[in-house]
């Protein structure tokens, strides 16, 4: 992805004070997300990457949350979240530093495969990606009409990358708060003893 992407990206999200205010406007939509990435995330030692004001690794225990936002993570800094600055597609962290890498509705802004060959390069267990279902055609649109970055068939191409070398666990489920619905899809990586789970 070129510089002036990244800058694009960082300018669509300068307004991290209304992203966070979203969360407390839909409550229900939040909680339900949370379970849903908790489940898949589990008691692993994990970093999240795009991790935005901490919503969702800050508040799961991440040890550590990685965005291109300043202005994300200085409100992230300031509920207690450690963080640090740098880019999806060169982390700076040791290989197998971490036992799990979390993207929370953040790949499908990402240069997908140069952020999951980091992503695999710094996790010994597993990475756990969890997004707008592309299928939710609906919220999709009005997500693509909202941020010129987002491409929600990233995270299908990153599921087909995944399946081609891991046993990828795919789940899907729908989250409603009053009439507004929205599909969501969890994608389970596991990397643990990478020879007894590649495929063929």
């Amino acid at each position: 992805m070129a510089r002036w992407s990244y800058n694009r990206i960082v300018k669509e999200f300068s307004d991290a004070e209304e992203y966070d205010r979203w969360y407390e406007q839909n409550k229900e939509i939040y909680r339900s997300e949370l379970e849903f990435i908790s489940e898949l995330i589990g008691r692993s030692r994990f970093i999240e990457v795009g991790a935005g004001t901490g919503r969702f690794g800050g508040s799961l225990g991440a040890v550590l949350l990685i965005d291109i936002s300043r202005e994300m993570l200085e409100i992230a800094a300031a509920k207690g979240f450690d963080c640090v600055l740098a880019d999806a597609t060169s982390l700076p962290l040791r290989s197998k530093s971490v036992d799990a890498v979390l993207f929370a509705f953040s790949l499908s802004f990402m240069p997908y495969a140069r952020a999951l060959r980091e992503a695999l390069r710094v996790s010994k267990e597993k990475i756990v990606i969890v997004d707008v279902d592309p299928a939710s055609e609906d919220y999709v649109k009005s997500l693509k009409d909202f941020y010129s970055s987002y491409e929600p068939t990233r995270v299908l191409r990153a599921l087909e990358l995944l399946g081609k070398r891991y046993n990828v666990k795919l789940r899907r489920t729908v989250l409603s708060s009053g009439a507004q619905k929205v599909g969501i899809i969890g994608i389970l990586v596991p990397i643990q003893s990478n020879a007894g789970r590649r495929k063929k």
